[in-house]
């Protein structure tokens, strides 16, 4: 079971070295995501992070600097996946609420995430509207795209979106919090995540 960390919306102090930091001690996938960031936003936010580690970000938006940076993908929402075609050759992912059109994209993208699978974390009032039992019965069947968990993860749910056969878990504001918070309270509720992973791997 992979595990992803999307960014927190906005930039914040330290944001670069807590990345970075995590980045260089566990085996997962980062998505920046900046909604509304301008291209040179995004090109000083990775510029900050040591070349070593870019193979392990993906990008929402600024989908030039993919190249130029050498990072591990492209993440393309509903409005943008038409520019999928423009940027090929690499890994790429979207965002799916449904299993209609997770089976609508399958075959397009490596993965996709699927949300939400619990009420969000990040966006109260978000609730879930997947029904688990249909999910795994979708999981169960031969697909191309890799699907993961999106949407109110926390270590806690990680065991039960395993059984479920979900290919990964992506987590947003059960790391990030309230980000005015120390690293290392941050640090603390990763591990705890990414820690529960490694467990419902073995």
């Amino acid at each position: 079971m992979e595990l992803y960390l999307i960014s927190h919306e906005q930039f914040f102090e330290g944001e670069t070295e807590i990345v970075t930091e995590l980045l260089a001690g566990y085996d997962f996938t980062f998505h920046l995501r900046k909604p509304g960031a301008t291209m040179d936003a995004y090109k000083g936010f990775l510029s900050r992070i040591p070349s070593e580690m870019h193979h392990k970000i993906m990008l929402h938006d600024a989908y030039p600097l993919s190249q130029e940076f050498g990072l591990k993908g492209l993440h393309f929402s509903t409005r943008n996946r038409q520019l999928r075609s423009t940027f090929r050759g690499h890994i790429n992912s979207t965002s799916a609420h449904s299993l209609v059109e997770v089976a609508k994209l399958d075959k397009l993208f490596d993965y996709q995430f699927l949300s939400p699978v619990f009420p969000s974390i990040s966006k109260p009032g978000y609730s879930c509207k997947l029904d688990l039992n249909a999910v795994k019965s979708y999981l169960q069947k031969p697909r191309e795209s890799k699907i993961v968990a999106l949407g109110g993860v926390t270590e806690i749910s990680i065991s039960l979106l395993q059984k479920t056969g979900f290919d990964g878990a992506a987590v947003l504001g059960k790391v990030w919090g309230n980000h005015s918070e120390t690293d290392t309270r941050i640090h603390e509720r990763f591990y705890k995540v990414y820690n529960s992973v490694k467990k419902a791997e073995q």
